[in-house]
Parts: C-alpha cells; structure tokens; sequence
C-alpha cells in the first residue's frame, strides 16, 4: 500500500514539471495518520478512560499537527502569500512545538505517580506558547521569514532566536522526563518488592527516543545556519524518518506496557501522624525487630506483589516510618531487603531433599519472585553464581 501510494503522490501531476511531495513526506503523513490512531485509541479504551488516556491522546494530536505542519511549512513548491499560510499555519506549528513538551512530561509523571492530578501550577508550563505568538506579532514574523530567511534582518534574526529558543525548550523538557523516569525507577526500588525492569527499560528508551529526535531538530538548525544547501536537507529529510520510527516504538510500549506501568506506580509516602522525629531509639529498635519477626517467622517475602504498603500494615506502622527504618537504621531499602530474603529462602530449598524434584521455575515462584529474570539477577547478586550451580555444588 505504501508503495502505491508513493508511486501515486509522489509523482508529478500533468501541467507540473516537479514533484510537489517527496518520499519523506508520506513518511510525515504516515506518521500523522498512526499518531491520530493512537489518540482515538486512547481515548476509546475497553475500560475507564484515565488523566493518562487524555494526555497521551493530547500529546498524539501535538506530534500529528506538528508534522502535518512540517509538510505544507517546508515544501518549497507549496508559496503562498495568504494570511491563513504566512501567518496561522506558522502559528499553529511553533505552539505545537512549544506544547508537545509540557504535555509529554505531564503524561509521564501522570503514568508513573500515584494520585497524579492536574494543577493550576501546571498552566506554568504552557505560557511559552503565548509568549512566542506575542513576540511574532510585535516584530510581524511571517512563515517566509522562518524558514527561508526573508524580510528584513530584525525578522530574520528574531525568527532565528525563536528558532533555537523553541528547540531548547522541548529538548529541556525532555531531559525533565528522564529525570522523572529514573526518580520512578529508583521510587519502585525503595516500595516494591517485585517489579518488570523491562518496563522501566522501555520507559527509558521511550523518553530517550524523544530527547534524540528533538535534539536531532538543534542538529537541523545548526546544520542550516552552517552549511546550508543539500546538506541541510539530508540532515532534516533524516528527521522525518526518525519521527516516524519513534511513533511506532510508541505504538508498541502503548499497546505493550502503559496499563502495566499505571498498575505500579510508587507509593506515595504521607505525614502521618508518627513523625520521624518523634521516634525515640528504642521506637526504632522495636520498629526494627517487628520488620524482622515479619520476614523471619511470617515470611511476608513470599507474596509475590509485596509492597511496603503491606509491609507496613503487619507490623502495625505507616509508609513512611517503614521506609525510614529499613534505610536508616538497617542500611538498606525495601526492594533489596525482600529479594534478600527470597534468595535465602530459595537457597534452603535448593538444598532440601523433599524439593529435589523441583524446577528452578518451581523454585523462584514458591519463594516469592514471580519472573525469572528478577530471581536470576538477584540470586547471582547475593550468591555470586547460578541457582543450578549453587544446587549443583552443594549436593
């Protein structure tokens, strides 16, 4: 379809000597058409549509707009003087490119934190966008004055600045969701016992994909301000490749992962009415010995999606107490101390003569791990070789 479809666009009509769309505009329109899908899917779920839903269908909509602007804005056969060409459709190009990094970031903060809502602090993030329209306005910054640096050398150097000021702030935003990503990560380490590092992995190549592709816009410009000509045009026909790439990486953790991720989201660590600070040595102590009579006798580390919420609620504490104690006075933090003992507990069984007929399968799922890779990562951790060498050895 592809195919027939490039072989049809692409080619020159009667009465035009040129093409007027290119191979790496069907790419674009491809990628407007899969992002346009993706954001009536989201927000056509067979459940209840949530915050994340609606922000990344928002967002699916920015990154459509965005490249359907690309394909009229950079087209050199498609001139026109209008208004609604020289003045709206640069408009609406430069608020999606300032809006589509809000609003990825308050999509990932809304899939990776508990209790996520959309503040009045948040309408912050959007005053670029207002800002950029009012300094187009004052110095009457036309869509030819952008992209093929006409008019006079205040419009020229103004359209340049915005240029460059527009790509910062998305690629700025996008080092903000990394951050996020990797405070999500090591949040799962400290409240969850069990978790899918592949998850984690794919949120970060996600959110990478995007500082890459919008990093790559900085390389456009510079490469436009420097050598100009074919090699300019290599450089920004390569972007709309890469767009098209990364839609359908997202597509695919879309499909794969964002109900996953939403379902363990960190824990969200309250006052409570115990302070820290109004613990004495003796509550910590005492705080300390119920964690352990928890693990050692109830061996509480054998549910499979413990949490410190759980952990808490045994031992007759609150989160963030539980938290406290596990870091600070047993010099560790949640997500080690369970997998900890998990790995003792599948040491004894290894061992014992009743389970020798067990498989390693069998094994990690009676000692609480519910995924090999976790059982086999933390076992050589701890033990420093493979639980069939460990068997293998001490039998």
């Amino acid at each position: 379809m592809l195919i027939y479809v490039v072989n049809n666009v692409t080619q020159a009509s009667p009465g035009l000597t040129e093409r007027i769309y290119n191979l790496h505009d069907v790419f674009l329109f491809v990628t407007v058409c899969e992002a346009m899908l993706l954001a009536v899917y989201r927000l056509l779920p067979p459940t209840k549509r949530t915050l994340e839903s609606y922000l990344l269908a928002a967002f699916m909509l920015i990154i459509a707009i965005d490249c359907l602007c690309l394909i009229f804005m950079w087209n050199p056969e498609l001139k026109s003087a209008s208004w609604l060409a020289q003045t709206l459709l640069l408009y609406v190009y430069i608020v999606a490119e300032l809006l589509r990094g809000p609003v990825f970031l308050l999509f990932i903060l809304s899939l990776t934190r508990k209790d996520f809502s959309l503040k009045l602090s948040h309408l912050l993030h959007f005053i670029s966008p207002i800002l950029v329209i009012f300094l187009f306005s004052v110095f009457a910054i036309q869509l030819d004055n952008y992209r093929f640096a006409q008019g006079s050398f205040n419009q020229q150097l103004s359209a340049r600045i915005i240029w460059y000021m527009t790509i910062l702030i998305s690629i700025i935003y996008a080092t903000a969701v990394i951050w996020a990503v990797k405070k999500h990560y090591q949040d799962l380490q400290v409240n969850y016992s069990s978790f899918s590092l592949e998850q984690v992995i794919w949120l970060t190549i996600f959110s990478c994909c995007f500082m890459l592709v919008w990093a790559w816009s900085l390389l456009i410009a510079f490469t436009d301000d420097i050598w100009g000509g074919p090699t300019a045009d290599s450089v920004a026909t390569a972007y709309s490749y890469l767009v098209f790439i990364l839609i359908n990486i997202l597509m695919l953790f879309n499909l794969k992962y964002t109900q996953q991720i939403t379902q363990s989201k960190e824990v969200k660590i309250e006052n409570d009415t115990a302070i820290e600070d109004d613990f004495t040595q003796d509550n910590w102590q005492q705080l300390t010995s119920q964690i352990k009579h928890a693990l050692d006798e109830s061996k509480i580390y054998l549910q499979p999606n413990l949490t410190i919420e759980d952990l808490a609620l045994t031992v007759g504490s609150n989160v963030k107490d539980v938290s406290t104690a596990i870091n600070k006075i047993m010099q560790t933090n949640f997500y080690e101390l369970i997998n900890f003992h998990r790995v003792e507990h599948a040491k004894r069984l290894l061992l014992q003569e009743s389970t020798q007929t067990l498989s390693i399968m069998d094994i990690l799922l009676q000692s609480g791990f519910n995924n090999k890779s976790s059982f086999h990562r933390f076992f050589n951790r701890f033990v420093q070789m493979s639980p069939s060498q460990y068997r293998k050895q001490h039998l």
